[in-house]
């Protein structure tokens, strides 16, 4: 589930989610507006994190209650909840700050993912990414025998050099590293 935490806003105003800053209207457009569950307050996005779904969200500050999006940081920090894909789309500077603050301080402090647990992440990412590469036909895969040594040899279509060369193709990239969301299509 991807949240969006706002008082006011929808995912698809000009302050929200970032994501639909490049979209053209249209399908896709569509299917992004549907996949962004709103929470309206501070209650309201505990509930939904305490459910274990949520795998992004996008946050404001001012949540016109007592309660802020700052809390809500506070809050996943303290129940070590927070999503895998974090934004903050505040018009409020010193909130957007303290909360960017909160969530460094959980990667850094409370989750502690150390470089061999970030480089396995990386390295399991990475291999998503070939495979999806390799199953859109961009990718070729051959074995080899080097120096005695079987190895995988990957070579690029015609079709994967095109795709590659492409600006979609370093938008998906950036989307999938970001998000651990492969491209539809």
């Amino acid at each position: 589930m991807k949240l969006f935490v706002d008082d006011v806003r929808e995912p698809n105003d000009p302050y929200g989610v970032t994501a639909f800053r490049w979209m053209e209207r249209g399908p896709e457009y569509d299917a992004e507006l549907k996949s962004w569950t709103v929470a309206r307050t501070f209650a309201e996005a505990v509930e939904h994190l305490e459910s274990g779904h949520v795998k992004e969200i996008s946050l404001d500050h001012d949540l016109g209650e007592e309660k802020t999006g700052y809390d809500l940081c506070k809050w996943m920090t303290a129940n070590k909840c927070w999503p895998g894909v974090v934004h903050f789309h505040t018009a409020n500077p010193i909130g957007a700050k303290n909360m960017a603050d909160e969530w460094e301080h959980y990667k850094k402090n409370v989750l502690k993912l150390g470089p061999e647990t970030r480089r396995m992440l990386l390295d399991k990412a990475q291999a998503k990414w070939l495979t999806w590469l390799q199953d859109k036909g961009y990718l070729t895969e051959e074995d080899a025998v080097e120096d005695g040594l079987k190895l995988k040899r990957i070579g690029c279509t015609e079709a994967g050099k095109k795709y590659l060369d492409s600006p979609q193709a370093k938008i998906d990239s950036e989307w999938f590293f970001a998000t651990g969301e492969l491209p539809k299509g």
